[in-house]
């Protein structure tokens, strides 16, 4: 997985599927790397525009958005009245960069999650120091979405244990670390060169995946509606899509 970013509604969407399916795909040995970066660098580096700026696609988007969520059981979210503004999230992706490199895993997992969550549901766009304080000082240690394990998920994932509401994620030492961190030329470096990198690749949005299998080869694939493609280039087993017969009215 080359990209996702915070503010990219669809990269929300990927995130979430590949949650759901976490399980299966550890069965399937297809290792997932997510990495943060910067949609709106990727939308002018590929000179692409935002849907929302067409105004067609703009009304088709009330849809499409609703369609999406309901296919992964993501209830409580919105669009944000100025996505443009609330979009410009260096700082986020920043923060997340520093923490992939610099915590665990399942830590930087519940935090690129809490993100989304803050963004679309909370809003809370946290591009500002203060927010960007607030976010990562509010997060809990055993957050998870609601949805990962709902009814669409094809592979349950077991509920994290029952924790009180003051445990959080990170110290208040760490937060400040973090912090400290966003601003350094080593994050900056990072987050453009996985820009630069997707945009080598052909990237022009998000969610932006490059898939490679057993045999080395690699595919780029654009979307969260595209994974059953992905499965198909790997080679794993997926159920596919396929219209059924009439069913018959039971008595």
């Amino acid at each position: 997985m080359d990209g996702m970013d915070a503010a990219s509604y669809y990269s929300y969407i990927a995130f979430i599927q590949l949650q759901q399916n976490n399980q299966l795909l550890k069965q399937n040995g297809i290792e997932v790397e997510v990495y943060p970066y910067l949609l709106g660098a990727i939308n002018v580096g590929s000179n692409n525009r935002p849907p929302w700026l067409v105004p067609a696609k703009a009304i088709y988007s009330k849809y499409d958005t609703k369609r999406a969520a309901d296919n992964v059981g993501l209830k409580d979210y919105a669009i944000p009245a100025e996505l443009m503004e609330a979009g410009k999230t260096v700082a986020p992706m920043r923060t997340l960069t520093y923490i992939r490199s610099a915590f665990p895993a399942e830590v930087y997992t519940t935090a690129f999650a809490y993100f989304f969550h803050a963004f679309w549901t909370l809003h809370k766009y946290p591009n500002s120091l203060a927010l960007l304080t607030e976010v990562l000082s509010e997060i809990p240690v055993h957050f998870q979405l609601e949805c990962f394990n709902s009814a669409s998920a094809s592979s349950p994932i077991t509920p994290p244990p029952t924790s009180s509401s003051s445990e959080k994620l990170f110290t208040p030492e760490q937060v400040a670390q973090i912090l400290n961190a966003v601003s350094t030329e080593e994050v900056k470096t990072a987050l453009k060169a996985r820009v630069d990198e997707a945009l080598a690749r052909g990237a022009f949005g998000a969610p932006w995946i490059w898939a490679t299998d057993a045999q080395g080869r690699s595919e780029p694939f654009f979307g969260s509606d595209h994974l059953n493609f992905v499965y198909e280039f790997l080679g794993v087993p997926y159920q596919k899509m396929q219209l059924l017969p009439p069913q018959k009215p039971r008595l």
